[in-house]
């Protein structure tokens, strides 16, 4: 994958996770609710916003072949360009997701059917601490590996969810 279409689509998907959350987040604020996108932690929902995002620049298809993405070849939709396996990892000692992100990796991300593919994670943390986060995340899904190709998206949002602080909320691929 080049490091231009990872950069274009994690900030086309970061762009548009931020404007859901600021959405939310003044929605509630007229009923005295705080928080955005924290208030949700269904994958599916983060999952239908980055598809909305992608599907508005690219060939996209949700749910194919297993994988939660596809970008498909604009001149041969049979093609996949690139697939995507997109987790939650919001558990606040952060192992409670690992294994089941380690297995879509080892099972749907490393001999798919594209010419490359990636892993979205998102995830929120106190500021100042998402590339500490990030190392460890890297460390555990991928041993061996000493840096994978990273980019990631990152904004202030508020939280009413005592498990999760205000902060940083960020994507990454």
């Amino acid at each position: 994958m080049t490091d231009d279409f990872l950069k274009e689509f994690v900030a086309c998907a970061g762009a548009a996770l931020e404007a859901e959350d600021r959405f939310i987040r003044e929605a509630g604020r007229g009923r005295g609710k705080a928080g955005g996108l924290l208030r949700s932690q269904h994958e599916k929902f983060y999952q239908y916003i980055v598809w909305k995002a992608a599907y508005s620049k690219w060939p996209t298809e949700v749910e194919r072949s297993r994988h939660d993405l596809v970008i498909l070849d604009p001149s041969d939709h049979l093609k996949y360009r690139c697939v995507f396996e997109m987790k939650n990892w919001l558990s606040k000692l952060s192992f409670r997701e690992l294994p089941c992100i380690r297995s879509d990796v080892d099972t749907k991300l490393k001999d798919c059917f594209a010419e490359d593919s990636a892993l979205i994670i998102f995830s929120g943390n106190d500021p100042g601490c998402m590339d500490q986060q990030l190392k460890f995340f890297e460390e555990q899904v991928f041993p061996g590996i000493d840096r994978p190709m990273r980019e990631t998206y990152c904004f202030q949002t508020q939280s009413d969810e005592p498990n999760f602080p205000n902060g940083k909320r960020w994507s990454s691929g």
